[in-house]
C-alpha cells in the first residue's frame, strides 16, 4: 500500500510543479527566436484569405502560413480582396512586399510570427500557387 501513496504524492507534486511553472536551478530557459523573423521586407507570393475578421497568408515558396498583421498595408490587401468580390475564406494569389514580425497571440499570449504587409504588388483571381514549369 505504501508505494501507491508515494506514487500519488509524486503525481500531485508533478501537477503542482507544472501548473506554477517550474524553473531549473540554472534559471529560466530562453525562448528560441523564430528563424523567419526578418529585418527588412522581401517580395513574397502566396495565397491570401480573409474570413471572420482574420487574415492569413500562405507563402508559396516556403509553405509557411502566417496571420496577417492589421497594420502596414494589410488594410490595402484586405480592401483589394473585398473589391475582387472574393467569397470570404476563398484564397487569392497575392504578391506583396512584407516582413515577418513577432506579435502577441492575444492578451497575455506568447509572441508568434505574423506577416506585416509593407506594399501590395498584385492580387489575382488565381486560387492556387503557381506550379513550376519543367
Amino acid at each position: 500500500m505504501r508505494p501507491k501513496h508515494v506514487w500519488a504524492a509524486g503525481c500531485v507534486l508533478l501537477v503542482v510543479a507544472l501548473s506554477i511553472g517550474c524553473t531549473s536551478p540554472m534559471g529560466p530557459r530562453p525562448q528560441p527566436v523564430p528563424r523567419a523573423v526578418e529585418e527588412g521586407p522581401r517580395r513574397m507570393q502566396g495565397l491570401y484569405r480573409y474570413s471572420a475578421n482574420a487574415a492569413s497568408f500562405f507563402d508559396c515558396t516556403s509553405g509557411d502560413q502566417f496571420p496577417v498583421a492589421p497594420d502596414g498595408a494589410g488594410a490595402a490587401l484586405q480592401a483589394a480582396y473585398a473589391a475582387a468580390r472574393a467569397v470570404p475564406g476563398e484564397p487569392r494569389l497575392a504578391s506583396v512586399d512584407a516582413r515577418i514580425v513577432m506579435r502577441p497571440a492575444g492578451p497575455g499570449g506568447a509572441p508568434r510570427a505574423a506577416l506585416r504587409i509593407e506594399r501590395l504588388i498584385a492580387l489575382s483571381a488565381q486560387a492556387q500557387c503557381a506550379v513550376a514549369q519543367r
